[in-house]
């Protein structure tokens, strides 16, 4: 093998062959029962993505193919890197017009919501994420319709969140299929009610997911507001709502610090108090019967030892079902509740 020269850029090894022909091999991601559209992985062309396509059944439906074009018109539109690319709308044998789109190796939300309850600094990058893109549809003069966990992405390299699925989309651009959709669960009452709705409702929705990820005190305040009925009683964009989330806590530091010191010291207090029980131990009293006075020649008076009794005969030791008695168990249940109120206290400072 011969010297590398280390100042050169290039490949250190070839596992392909860049002469082969690039056939596209595609194999099927996702099908509903009840939706008109399918998911293909397309591997071709040195590169992976997505496509999506009609369902054969509604290939010549006129609504299906409207709402495909639109969703690509919107897609397309939409430049952002927490939002899925789209790239083309062309014809594949055997699949008919399709969508081309970015392939995201990822999980979806809905699959790491447990995670994010656990985890307060993933969750809050996640939620950073999803309102960065929010953000940049609305921008855009596009409104989702259908935020939900299940539409949006989370890569598992890096953990970057990919918001996906226009098919239900609007737009200020567009004269079509204008009617309100979504899923009823993280639909906003102006869409369930058939009246009119606009980027409040992504709010609204955006309320629900807050809820499902996090129970911390500043994510449920922020959800519930999203949540209100009227639309104008929520947060009248994404700018606000952020703020409101994301806000450093008004208290100083060292009121946190006070506080934590403060709760630390009664929880040792407590277990202190809760193991000396043992140590408090009373012993039995024990009477005793003066004999009876009888004169006795004088003598020298008694050794210390003889009228006082030996240290075991005054304290004697207690028994074993004496210190059972004396004993206090810690309750765990009162320590746990000390630092749940310390959480709430850092959560909740205003």
């Amino acid at each position: 093998m011969g010297s590398i020269n280390v100042g050169i850029s290039g490949f250190f090894s070839m596992d392909d062959n860049p002469g082969e022909s690039f056939v596209p091999d595609i194999s099927l991601l996702h099908r509903t029962d009840d939706g008109p559209f399918e998911l293909y992985k397309c591997s071709g062309m040195g590169r992976i993505t997505v496509l999506k396509a009609i369902r054969l059944g509604d290939r010549d439906n006129p609504i299906c193919r409207e709402m495909l074009r639109k969703e690509y018109e919107i897609g397309i539109s939409l430049n952002h890197p927490n939002i899925r690319e789209y790239y083309s709308m062309r014809d594949f044998p055997g699949l008919g017009t399709c969508i081309e789109m970015e392939w995201v190796d990822a999980v979806t939300l809905e699959e790491i919501t447990g995670e994010c309850r656990r985890n307060s600094r993933l969750c809050d990058s996640v939620v950073s994420q999803i309102l960065d893109a929010v953000r940049h549809l609305h921008m855009k003069q596009v409104v989702h319709r259908d935020l939900k966990p299940s539409n949006i992405l989370v890569t598992r390299k890096g953990m970057n969140v990919k918001i996906i699925d226009f098919s239900l989309s609007d737009s200020d651009s567009h004269l079509i299929l204008k009617g309100n959709a979504g899923t009823p669960m993280y639909a906003s009452p102006e869409q369930l009610g058939c009246r009119e709705s606009d980027y409040l409702s992504d709010i609204y929705s955006l309320g629900v997911i807050l809820r499902q990820l996090s129970s911390r005190r500043r994510y449920r305040q922020v959800a519930a507001r999203c949540m209100k009925e009227n639309p104008e009683d929520r947060f009248p964009g994404i700018d606000g709502l952020r703020t409101e989330l994301f806000r450093p806590s008004r208290a100083p530091w060292y009121a946190a610090y006070a506080i934590a010191l403060t709760l630390l010291i009664a929880a040792f207090a407590f277990m202190s108090r809760s193991m000396s029980g043992s140590r408090d131990i009373v012993p039995p009293v024990r009477e005793v019967t003066a004999p009876a006075e009888v004169p006795s020649p004088a003598r020298e008076a008694p050794a210390l030892s003889e009228v006082e009794g030996s240290a075991d005969q005054r304290d004697p030791a207690p028994s074993p079902q004496e210190r059972k008695i004396g004993e206090k168990a810690v309750d765990a249940s009162v320590i746990d509740d000390i630092f749940r109120e310390a959480t709430d206290l850092f959560e909740g400072m205003e």
